[in-house]
């Protein structure tokens, strides 16, 4: 058996992987990780994604659960990932025919591979968006248990982080999006933020 990769190391790694694959990423602590009761209402009240997919609330970790699992790790890496012009279209960057949910999905699901085969089997991903696995989710034919478990992964917002204050306690500063009325963003840019959990 190859022995663990040394914990800087992995970090550095990581944050040079994420990069290859489009995104920033920056090491930080659990403890500046922010879980809160209220992205649970954002969900509910806010997204039409919610209960749609096995990625999402009610199926996701509740806060509780979440702080939990925080508690047994004290080493995290948080991943930027920019979509230009906004996210109609949930289109990835220029040559890449990935939507940006798929993109995203199986960049952090890489990331997590790297850190498991470095020795870090306890890594675990958060990733973003309505999972984009399946063209059509199992929940929608009454299932009860995803397909493609091993290839999803819940989302920061989904399983109570607060994605804003987690990232502004790293020195990222989220800013809210602005809709016209017909439904465009009226930035030229949009962020999706995800988090990887080492130890």
């Amino acid at each position: 058996m190859s022995e663990t990769v040394p914990l800087q190391t992995e970090i550095d790694e990581l944050i040079t992987y994420a990069k290859s694959m489009g995104g920033t990423a920056q090491y930080l602590v659990t403890s500046k990780i922010v879980v809160s009761e209220f992205t649970a209402l954002k969900c509910k009240y806010g997204c039409r994604g919610y209960a749609k997919r096995f990625s999402c609330p009610p199926y996701t970790p509740t806060p509780e659960e979440t702080r939990n699992v925080l508690a047994e790790y004290q080493h995290a890496i948080m991943v930027r990932f920019t979509e230009r012009g906004g996210f109609e279209g949930y289109t990835s960057p220029p040559g890449n025919p990935q939507t940006t949910a798929a993109w995203v999905h199986q960049s952090m699901l890489a990331l997590e591979r790297h850190a498991f085969l470095a020795g870090y089997y306890k890594a675990f991903s958060f990733s973003a968006h309505p999972c984009s696995v399946c063209a059509r989710c199992a929940l929608k034919d009454g299932g009860t248990i995803c397909r493609f478990r091993d290839q999803v992964r819940p989302s920061m917002e989904g399983s109570g982080i607060d994605v804003y204050a987690t990232a502004k306690n790293i020195g990222w500063i989220i800013e809210t999006l602005a809709y016209m009325p017909d439904g465009r963003s009226t930035c030229d840019a949009a962020h999706t933020h995800t988090l990887i959990l080492i130890e």
